[in-house]
Parts: C-alpha cells; sequence; structure tokens
C-alpha cells in the first residue's frame, strides 16, 4: 500500500506555502527577522545589545545604529575607497554589497574571515548576503562553518530564517528549538525564535496551535513590535480581516512604530482587494517622514489598482531610478507596463534590473514569459530559455529558478525537459513540496496518473507538510474524472485542517459534475464549520453554491447565492462570469452583458480576450 494511501487514511502531517532561494543582486538586506517577510529587520539598537560579546583575539565590527548592519573596521575598506567607483563615497561594506557584489565576496573571502574569523556577526552578514544573492548552498555552508566556531542565537536565527523560507521546515524547526533550549523562554530571543515556531505551524497548517502560540508569547511580551505584527498579519491572512485591523492599528501607537508596520498593514489590505484603505494607510505611513521607497511603490500598486495609471506610472518611474534597486519593485512596475500593453518597455525594465541583479528569479521568470508574448511561441521559448540558462549559469544551485523554468517548459515547451527540471529540483531541495507536486503533474500531463501517484508518495516521505501534496492528489484526481480516489484525497486534507474554505470547495467541486445535490450539501457542511468573518471563504463557497442549485434547477436560489457572494467580495471576476453565464442561459441577456463588463475590468489582462468574445457572441445573439 502506497504511503499516500495511508496518508488519505490517516491524514498525517500538514502544508507549506511560499517562500523559495531566489534573491536578487543586492544580496543583504539588514538581518532579517524570523517571523516576516525580507522587508521586516530587527533594529539597530537590539542588535547591539544581543550581538555583543567576547570575541577573543581578532577584530571586532560595529553595528550602525541607523540601519542595524554589520560593518568591520575602516581600515579594511581603504582598498575599496581608492576604487574610482567609490571615491566621492563614505564607503560601506554594505554600500559595497549593493553596486559591487563579487567585490564584497572576495572581501570576505581574503580579509574579512581572516581578521574576523570569530566574530558572529561578519558570519551572519556573509551567509545572509549569499542566501540574498540566490546562493543557497554556500550560504548553508557559511551558516555552518560559523557554527563550529561557537553557538550564536543571532547567526543561528538568521540560519532558520533561511530554512524556513526555502520551506525547510524540518530543519528550521530544529534550529528555532535550539534556541529556545539555551536561551530560555523569557529573553527577547526566545519571542523571536518562538513566533518563526509559529509561522511555520501556520504553514503546514496547524492554523489553531499557531494561533495558540501567538496567543501565548503576547501574554508575555504584550509590547515586542515584531510578534505582533505577526499576528495581525497572521489573523488577516486567515480571513479574520476585522481582527486583523484592530491589531494594526493598535501596533501603529507604539512607540517603536515603524514604516514597516504600514507597509505591511496596506498590502494585507491591498492583497484582499481594499486599494483605497491600502492607499489610505500608505499615506499614514508616508506622514511619519521617512522616504521609504516599499510604501512608494506599493502606493503605485494601489494607484494602478485604482485606474490612476498616469500617477502609477510617475510614481513607478520615480523611484526605480531614485531608490535602491530592488528586484520585486521592478517586476512590479514591469508587469503594470505588460497590463497596459506596453511590452517592450516592460522587457526593457526587466533586462534593466537583471543587468544590475542577474538572479532575481520573478524577473528571470517574468520575462521569458514576456519573450513568448513578443514573439510567438516557437521564437518566444527560444529566448525565454536563453533568459533561464544565463540565469542558472549565475545562481548555481537556486532551485526555485529551476522549478520555475520547468513551469515554463510545461506552459510553452518541452512537457519531457519539464519533467528533467523538476527532478532535478526535487534531488536537490526534497523538502519543498511545490516541486514534487509540479514533477506530479507533468506526469499527469504525459498521461501516467500511476506514475503522478508515485511521486506524491515518495513525496510524503520527503516532506514534513502532507496537506498540499493531498490536494495536489485531489485536484489530480479529479482532472482524470477519478471521482472516488479525489474524494478520498480531498477528505484526507480536511481532516488536517477542517476550517480552510478552499478545501471545502474542492470537495464541493468534486461532486458537482456527477451530483449536484450532494455538492450543496457539501457547500453546507462547509458554511457551518467556516468562521463567518473568514469572508473571502464564504464568498467562494456561495458561488460553488449558486452553481450547484443552478444544476438542480432551483434558479431562485442561485440568483440569491451569486449575489451574496458578489457582496462579500465584489472584486472576484471569477464571481461575475459565473453569475453572467447563468444570467445568459435564463435569458436576462442584458444583466448578463453588464457581468461580463464587470468581468472584464476587473481579470488580468490576459484574460479580457475572451470576455470580449463573450460580449460579442451575445451582442451577435440579440441582434
Amino acid at each position: 500500500m502506497l504511503s499516500i494511501r495511508r496518508a488519505v487514511q490517516r491524514a498525517a502531517r500538514h502544508p507549506l506555502v511560499g517562500g523559495g532561494g531566489g534573491g536578487g543582486r543586492i544580496a543583504c538586506r539588514p538581518m532579517v527577522h524570523p517571523a516576516f517577510s525580507n522587508m521586516h529587520h530587527v533594529s539597530a539598537r537590539w542588535i547591539h545589545s544581543s550581538m555583543h560579546d567576547d570575541v577573543g583575539q581578532g577584530y571586532v565590527g560595529q553595528y550602525s545604529e541607523t540601519t542595524g548592519e554589520w560593518e568591520p573596521d575602516r581600515s579594511h575598506m581603504e582598498e575599496i575607497v581608492r576604487k574610482g567607483e567609490f571615491m566621492d563615497q563614505d564607503v560601506t561594506l554594505q554600500t559595497l554589497i549593493r553596486y559591487d557584489i563579487d567585490e564584497a565576496r572576495r572581501l570576505f573571502r581574503k580579509v574579512l574571515q581572516t581578521y574576523y574569523h570569530n566574530d558572529m556577526g561578519m558570519w551572519n552578514k556573509w551567509a545572509v548576503m549569499e542566501w540574498r544573492d540566490g546562493k543557497v548552498d554556500l550560504a548553508r555552508k557559511i551558516f555552518v562553518k560559523a557554527s563550529k566556531i561557537r553557538f550564536h542565537p543571532i547567526l543561528y536565527l538568521s540560519w532558520a530564517t533561511m530554512e524556513r523560507e526555502l520551506q525547510n521546515y524540518m530543519e528550521a524547526r530544529r534550529l528555532y528549538k535550539l534556541i529556545l533550549a539555551t536561551e530560555g523562554n523569557e529573553s527577547s530571543l526566545a519571542v523571536m525564535a518562538g513566533t518563526g515556531l509559529a509561522m511555520i505551524e501556520d504553514k503546514c497548517g496547524n492554523a489553531d496551535r499557531a494561533r495558540r502560540m501567538f496567543l501565548q508569547y503576547k501574554k508575555r511580551f504584550p509590547h515586542d513590535l515584531h510578534l505582533a505584527e505577526a499576528h495581525a498579519l497572521f489573523e488577516g491572512r486567515h480571513g479574520n480581516l476585522k481582527l486583523s485591523r484592530q491589531l494594526f492599528d493598535a501596533i501603529t501607537k507604539f512607540p517603536d512604530c515603524t514604516q514597516q508596520v504600514y507597509h505591511a498593514y496596506a498590502h494585507l489590505e491591498y492583497s484582499s482587494g481594499n486599494w483605497e484603505y491600502a492607499l489610505a494607510i500608505v499615506h499614514r505611513g508616508l506622514a511619519l517622514g521617512t522616504k521609504s521607497g516599499e510604501l512608494y511603490f506599493l502606493r503605485a500598486l494601489a494607484l494602478w489598482k485604482l485606474g490612476e495609471v498616469d500617477n502609477a506610472r510617475e510614481v513607478f518611474d520615480y523611484q526605480t531610478k531614485m531608490s535602491v534597486p530592488n528586484p520585486r519593485n521592478f517586476n512590479a512596475y514591469a508587469l503594470f507596463e505588460i497590463d497596459q500593453g506596453n511590452l517592450n518597455k516592460a522587457r526593457l525594465i526587466f533586462e534593466d534590473i537583471l543587468r544590475k541583479m542577474p538572479t532575481s528569479v520573478s524577473n528571470i521568470t517574468s520575462l521569458a514569459e514576456l519573450h513568448v508574448q513578443l514573439h510567438g511561441t516557437e521564437e518566444g521559448v527560444t529566448r525565454g530559455r536563453n533568459v533561464f540558462e544565463n540565469g542558472a549559469a549565475i545562481s548555481g544551485d537556486n532551485m526555485e529558478l529551476l522549478h520555475n523554468w520547468g513551469v515554463f517548459e510545461e506552459k510553452h515547451g518541452s512537457v519531457d525537459r519539464a519533467k528533467k527540471l523538476f527532478e532535478q529540483a526535487t534531488e536537490k531541495a526534497p523538502w519543498v513540496s511545490t516541486y514534487w507536486m509540479s514533477l506530479a503533474r507533468v506526469e499527469s500531463l504525459r498521461g501516467d496518473i500511476q506514475a503522478s501517484r508515485v511521486v506524491l508518495d515518495k513525496a510524503t516521505m520527503k516532506c514534513t507538510n502532507q496537506l498540499p501534496l493531498l490536494v495536489s492528489l485531489a485536484q489530480l484526481e479529479l482532472k482524470n474524472r477519478n471521482f472516488k480516489e479525489a474524494r478520498e484525497a480531498c477528505m484526507a486534507a480536511l481532516k488536517i485542517d477542517k476550517k480552510r474554505g478552499d478545501l471545502w470547495n474542492l470537495r464541493a467541486l468534486i461532486e458537482l459534475p456527477h451530483n449536484a445535490d450532494r455538492a450543496i450539501g457539501v457547500i453546507e457542511n462547509a458554511l457551518k464549520t467556516i468562521p463567518p468573518h473568514d469572508i473571502m471563504s464564504w464568498s467562494v463557497l456561495l458561488c460553488t453554491y449558486a452553481r450547484s442549485h443552478s444544476l438542480v434547477g432551483d434558479l431562485e436560489n442561485a440568483a440569491k447565492s451569486y449575489n451574496e457572494s458578489i457582496r462579500l467580495d465584489p472584486k472576484n471576476y471569477h464571481t461575475h462570469m459565473y453569475l453572467a453565464e447563468f444570467l445568459e442561459k435564463i435569458g436576462r441577456v442584458d444583466e448578463a452583458k453588464e457581468e461580463y463588463e464587470v468581468a472584464g475590468a476587473l481579470c488580468p489582462r490576459h484574460k479580457r480576450r475572451s470576455v470580449q468574445e463573450r460580449l460579442a457572441r451575445l451582442a451577435q445573439s440579440s441582434v
């Protein structure tokens, strides 16, 4: 019996989401707090108090009071200062990393590791630099080498953060627990490690356990800014937007609140489709006085979604020229131009950032996709492959890049080549469930559903999280119309996390093609289980509820469910499309046209053509 079958019967462990090993050419931002995204940094004052210790003989670096960055003695930067490029600057190691990472790498190897051998700040800085530049294996080797010199909690926090973002949850747990065992439960380090553990539990599908951990740590550390922010984000991402707003509003009153908090708050609202509210929060953050490039870029994104295209372009253009280059921001600018139909301008933006940061996975992937749009499938795939090959030659061991290359081949090129790339990714990073799921999907595309099952079975022995693997199995079985197997996998996933609306929706979709009445029962059970504050999940479930009622001929309940779904989430274009199809079916053509027009305004650019075709068909049929 396959172990995936055992997982279906037993519902073993849980999921993972997000993360990845990609990085940009700006390799080392300030040390990342384990609880948050890459933009959330530990304050310089905290680093000063936490990192200072006796390093024995040798030089000791200093931490900048303004940035929190580790810096070597000025004498060891003299060789760099003599270079013409930096003659007019008060050059720092951080500046060097931003503008010439290869020279920074040489400085670490030839100078700093000799003079600062016992300074854990140096090793931490070097490892994080390599990690952020996409050189994950090298970063891991540096962390291991430094850990053999002696234990230091800050180094281990960075190491654990890296492993967590790479979805290597077993190793990340080990590192966080080691910090807790050595530092005690009441230190500031304990709250950082504990917050990291809570985030891992969340990623692995244990949302209730993660919530308990957040609340326990908040009782002991009620004024910890980073913990409070992580908890607010957690609640928002689980659909409790009202509570999340209350928590964020309370955090903004903390005396040490920074623009990073406003960015996290605004980004949550932006991701939820509340663009006006996100823009208002951005302006509150900018009112603090300090110029934040991240907030300005988020402002541009919100303006774009609100239809203020010229204002958005002005902000994008100014910030990409004036701010320190950030690959995500350039990517957002280029995608904005693609949405406006300016494909060649988007290509220039991608090429500009890749000259500065040639290992940026997001921009490599987006540029390859753009070549297909610009040059058609045959030439576009060839050009896209060249982009991936150049990136892989520089980044070397970046499995996220290889995985994205495989997805590109799966969509536009060779399925066999995609399979080889996915196999390479699973071999080098077997703990990442996403890579196994992609490999299983390709096997299914090749017509071998049994091979897909074997792949996911093997993944259960490699990954600590089972939930996404079960979901992937259910989706593949459903696609192949193996309803019994799909139902078993989905029910096993629900045993792991019964409060996830997307799982209940998948469970209903499995029944919908052949038993709409049963699908209605599934949705009704889901609505009794999913908390009412999770309005996004309720909206999706009600849309499926409406589709089910339509199939059994209950048009009145179908119409009510569609309207309630749109009331809860008016910016989901899928719901408008389904409602338009329903209205067209019952002969209310004018209302159907209105819904198609709304869907066309909300959907991504590449979906608009199909919407326009449906509108044209309606117009022709009504003549």
